[in-house]
């Protein structure tokens, strides 16, 4: 089965990517619905946090889509089942931005990031933002790429820090090579 990624480079939760949103869930399994996981801004306070999940709610709401908000602030919240099996019926899973470094440490080897994987291994969506695309990339490259976890392991994504450029950006592909 074919792996579905929605990679945006900045600006989540806003009205332009909600027709590629749609094209996304439209071609998923899963019940319609989407998890929103804010893990990258876990640590800018509280405010912060709760501000993402709520943009992620009200936005998929605007759209007639259910959104669910995982409390997955800490390496702690990732390593509970409970919260894991929440990703066991939803369609896609949406991680907004914050930092790359400190999503991809909280999620690496937990039952949340099983969770992720076993929807894309069901046909339902990765999607993320920012931070939270940039961990769908390789493992094992360096500054600024070095946070990938793996799912697209012949693709580096870099996001430019700069607010004015809101699209993907795929840096390159490495060939796969056999070892």
């Amino acid at each position: 089965m074919h792996r579905h990624f929605l990679l945006l480079g900045s600006g989540e939760f806003e009205p332009w990517a909600a027709e590629a949103e749609q094209f996304a869930l439209s071609k998923t399994t899963g019940n319609g619905s989407v998890a929103i996981i804010a893990t990258a801004s876990g640590r800018e306070g509280d405010a912060v946090f709760e501000r993402w999940l709520t943009l992620g709610l009200h936005h998929y709401e605007s759209l007639g889509i259910i959104g669910q908000a995982l409390p997955v602030r800490t390496r702690a919240d990732a390593l509970d089942v409970s919260t894991a099996k929440l990703l066991d019926d939803v369609s896609m899973v949406f991680f907004s931005g914050g930092s790359p470094k400190y999503l991809a440490q909280t999620l690496a080897r937990t039952p949340v990031w099983d969770g992720v994987q076993r929807l894309l291994d069901r046909g339902g969506v990765f999607a993320g933002c920012s931070a939270g695309a940039m961990v769908a990339g390789a493992t094992g490259i360096g500054f600024p790429f070095a946070s990938g976890l793996g799912l697209l392991p012949a693709t580096a994504v870099g996001v430019p820090a700069a607010p004015a450029e809101r699209r993907v950006r795929v840096s390159w592909q490495r060939p796969l090579t056999r070892r």
